[in-house]
């Protein structure tokens, strides 16, 4: 399986995955022509939505200002430019779950998962009950998962929260 992930520097949260790499010291500073030849050799690329998507620079501007999620939050993994069949995202609006797995739909997807953490996460949590919808051929099948019913151990969000990017110590 290929996976094209879209992501971009810290705008509502600690870190983005753009800073995760940074951190890590994995550069990602391609063009599209390079993410693309990447994602076909590799299997896997980092899509930097800067680099794909300039014209939002404006908007990634205002959204540091406002300092905490938006639409954004939720346009942004729609506009992952790779043509994909199955997609996994997470939103912070439980109540969101099965619209957005409709869009999913509308945008061609054969098969994709949305899930919406304990918390407020937009991603699976292990401090309670996740809330997903899987879309499989155009079927939209809500359920809900806790850690334990994965043989995790539930961890309250405090004791899981990550924290600022930084230097890994050697």
């Amino acid at each position: 399986m290929k996976v094209a992930k879209h992501g971009n520097r810290k705008i509502t949260s600690h870190a983005g995955s753009q800073d995760v790499l940074d951190v890590l010291g994995i550069h990602s500073n391609f063009t599209p022509e390079d993410m693309s030849r990447m994602l076909e050799k590799e299997g896997m690329a980092f899509i930097f939505a800067p680099i794909v998507h300039p014209k939002m620079k404006k908007i990634g501007e205002a959204r540091r200002q406002i300092g905490k999620p938006t639409i954004f939050n939720l346009v942004g993994p729609l506009a992952n430019p790779v043509p994909l069949e199955t997609q996994f995202t997470g939103i912070n609006r439980p109540d969101f779950l099965m619209e957005y797995a409709s869009v999913l739909r509308m945008l061609g997807r054969d098969r994709a998962i949305v899930v919406s953490g304990a918390g407020g996460m937009d991603e699976a949590s292990l401090a309670g009950q996740n809330s997903f919808v899987l879309m499989d051929k155009g079927d939209l099948i809500p359920f809900t998962l806790t850690a334990e019913d994965v043989g995790l151990s539930y961890a309250h969000l405090s004791e899981i929260r990550g924290g600022l990017p930084r230097r890994m110590q050697r």
